[in-house]
């Protein structure tokens, strides 16, 4: 058996104690994950905007004001530079149409921003947040759920629908009213005769 280093565990002892210090000085928000709310508590709220084309219909609520988002997310996403928007597509056509490869975008004056996927809301949350330290636990189970609330593109059969949630990036110096002159786009839809369908939606509200 080797005997131990004069001083070795000595030494081991003080790595210890400053790391569980570091740990024990870490802000308990910098130990968390993003909140993400289940879909009961994002279609309740009031009546979406809606698009029609077709027999194809888009319908779409952005999520805004600093309330709502710290309500859903524990966190106002629009300053970060994130926005969320609840979009549904319903097919009132006689054949099944094929959403697999449309594309949505958010139109803000001049600017035509992408959807982000999970991977990049979840990496913006923890860049822009300074959060460092969080359980691997955590971060799997708020991914999981962020999958059962996204929008996922598909076929969609004749009388039936989807929905779910997207988000896009802002400008933070446009977070406080970032939908006033906003426009979602929805392009590539697939009609059961091979044509393609573009729908576009204001998201102003009529009532602010």
């Amino acid at each position: 058996m080797t005997a131990p280093i004069p001083g070795q565990s000595s030494g081991r002892r003080k790595l210890l104690s400053s790391l569980l210090l570091a740990l024990a000085m870490v802000p308990a928000s910098s130990c968390s994950s993003l909140r993400v709310p289940s879909r009961p508590e994002i279609v309740h709220r009031q009546q979406l905007l809606r698009s029609e084309a077709d027999g194809v219909t888009l319908e779409a609520r952005p999520i805004r004001g600093t309330d709502e988002y710290w309500e859903l997310f524990d966190d106002n996403l629009t300053d970060i530079g994130i926005a969320a928007v609840w979009v549904a597509f319903r097919n009132a056509r006689g054949g099944a149409i094929d959403l697999s490869g449309a594309k949505l975008s958010l139109r803000i004056g001049a600017k035509k921003r992408r959807t982000l996927d999970i991977a990049e809301v979840f990496d913006t949350y923890y860049d822009r947040r300074h959060i460092r330290v969080y359980t691997l636990n955590s971060d799997r189970e708020a991914r999981r759920r962020m999958h059962e609330i996204v929008w996922v593109p598909g076929a969609l059969s004749p009388n039936a629908g989807c929905e779910g949630l997207v988000f896009f990036r802002i400008d933070s110096a446009t977070a406080a009213n970032w939908p006033k002159g906003s426009i979602l786009i929805a392009g590539g839809i697939r009609l059961e005769t091979g044509r393609k369908l573009t729908l576009q939606l204001p998201l102003d509200y009529a009532n602010p």
